[in-house]
């Protein structure tokens, strides 16, 4: 999915930051800020670890925030009224499902990367990843991204998951070679070390 001329992703990791109150990492290991908490934050992230299906996030006020953060002008009023694609909408909602699971924002790391981050063994084991590479619809995988994303450490860059779930037919097979590529690498470096 290409991203409207309107989306800014940097709306979508300050909004992260506020639901966590964590600073985002850089893909160097250096924070974008510091960590603070914000009270009104906290009970939203609550709810979003709760609702079931994109659908249910799209009705919460945090994910209005959400919208207005990544898409500025477009939904308040101002400027040119600048349609917001529906599956722009959907992705920026499985997004939120799933960030509502990370406790800080990794930028620049993809999903993939950090399911096959571990040295004896992958964070997500090649079966889950497997599983979630065969289903094709974007909803179903979203599911099944936020049962596994509690098992990573290091956190994701929730730009590249919400691009990923904007197009996911197209991003599932690059995940495959990222995951696969990553795995082995491991594997070999894991090898030297012995």
């Amino acid at each position: 999915m290409s991203h409207s001329s309107r989306f800014h992703s940097a709306g979508m990791v300050r909004w992260h930051e506020r639901l966590t109150g964590k600073a985002s990492m850089e893909r160097d290991g250096s924070r974008t800020g510091s960590d603070r908490e914000d009270g009104g934050m906290r009970g939203y992230r609550s709810e979003l670890k709760r609702v079931g299906m994109s659908d249910e996030v799209m009705l919460s006020p945090c994910f209005a925030e959400l919208a207005v953060a990544c898409y500025p002008g477009t939904l308040e009023g101002e400027g040119s009224h600048q349609a917001i694609r529906p599956r722009e909408i959907e992705a920026l909602a499985r997004t939120a499902m799933i960030m509502a699971h990370i406790d800080r924002c990794h930028l620049g790391r993809s999903v993939p990367e950090a399911f096959a981050d571990g040295r004896d063994r992958p964070a997500v084991s090649e079966a889950r990843v497997a599983a979630l590479l065969r289903t094709q619809d974007a909803e179903d995988a979203a599911r099944q991204i936020r049962v596994m994303v509690p098992m990573i450490t290091g956190g994701i860059d929730p730009v590249r998951l919400h691009e990923a779930l904007g197009d996911w037919e197209q991003h599932r097979k690059a995940w495959a070679i990222t995951y696969y590529t990553a795995r082995q690498r491991a594997k070999r470096s894991d090898g030297k070390a012995a």
